[in-house]
């Protein structure tokens, strides 16, 4: 009995040499791995998703602290709808914009967007705390404790401040 199926195929010839594993190359060895880029990018996911997570442990406690407790599920189900929302946004582009040429566009729509955020935390900051932090340096005599106004979403609607 022959090894191979009987479908009326011979078997393919072996591969011809390639200018990566040519036969004149004893060893066989492959392309060499970089160990520093993939240290690199290992080093670069982990910062990240550890920036990740610290944020959005910082944006619990803002919420437990600052948001009034009747209006909590309010305040996150709004949350959880504008980032569902920024997700499919970014299914869609990527949907619109398939070509990896085109990857710069999406590259810029995504650094639009975090840059568009932080300038609108930093506006929160300044709104709610003033225009100075409450770092106290050492030529500070007397730091005075400032009191932690609650944020009403009702209050907001009602003096029209959204």
């Amino acid at each position: 009995p022959s090894p191979f199926p009987s479908n009326g195929m011979s078997p393919s010839p072996s591969p011809s040499p390639s200018p990566l594993n040519s036969e004149s190359d004893s060893s066989n060895s492959p392309v060499p791995i970089n160990i520093v880029s993939i240290a690199l990018i290992l080093v670069g996911v982990i910062g990240a998703r550890f920036g990740l997570w610290m944020f959005d442990l910082a944006v619990s406690q803002l919420i437990q602290e600052r948001v009034i407790e009747e209006e909590r599920g309010v305040v996150s189900g709004i949350m959880n709808a504008m980032n569902s929302n920024m997700d499919m946004l970014q299914y869609v582009l990527v949907v619109i914009v398939p070509r990896p040429q085109d990857f710069r566009y999406l590259t810029l729509v995504s650094y639009t967007s975090v840059s568009t955020g932080l300038f609108l935390y930093v506006l929160y900051v300044f709104r709610a705390y003033g225009y100075t932090l409450n770092s106290c340096s050492k030529y500070c005599r007397k730091q005075r404790p400032r009191p932690q106004p609650q944020l009403s979403l009702v209050t907001h609607i009602v003096n029209d401040e959204l």
